[in-house]
């Protein structure tokens, strides 16, 4: 595992989840969600360059329609980049996310636009703890 600053996506059909770490990829903080829209890549990279991001994870599930959108996703991002992405384990990472919003006793609304960067905070986690 390399302990530099990364950023982790969590790709769906509508939004995208985004999570970034410290400097030293210790702590994983969750970030506002990008809407999956023409310009997500742009954002994504202009995120990268203002965070100086060296490592981007993506979260990888195994379930068919999901692992495809992913992967098409994960080579139109590598189009745009120099900086190394990875895949990594996003198995039941919405869920999680889930409970740790209603833990914190966040409003249904806003477990519902936070959720999937939660789940992106979950991946990276994962990726830390690995």
């Amino acid at each position: 595992m390399k302990r530099v600053k990364t950023l982790a996506l969590d790709p769906g059909t509508k939004t995208i989840g985004v999570a970034i770490s410290d400097p030293d990829c210790v702590i994983a903080f969750a970030r506002a969600p990008i809407a999956n829209s023409q310009t997500a890549i742009q954002e994504i990279i202009t995120l990268t360059e203002e965070e100086k991001v060296q490592l981007i994870i993506i979260g990888k599930l195994f379930h068919e329609g999901k692992y495809a959108i992913n992967k098409e996703f994960k080579s139109k991002l590598q189009e745009s980049t120099d900086i190394e992405i990875i895949e990594f384990d996003e198995d039941y990472s919405t869920q999680q996310a889930i409970e740790q919003l209603k833990e914190t006793g966040a409003a249904p609304s806003d477990i519902k636009e936070m959720k999937d960067s939660y789940a992106a905070r979950v991946i990276l986690e994962r990726y830390i703890n690995s």
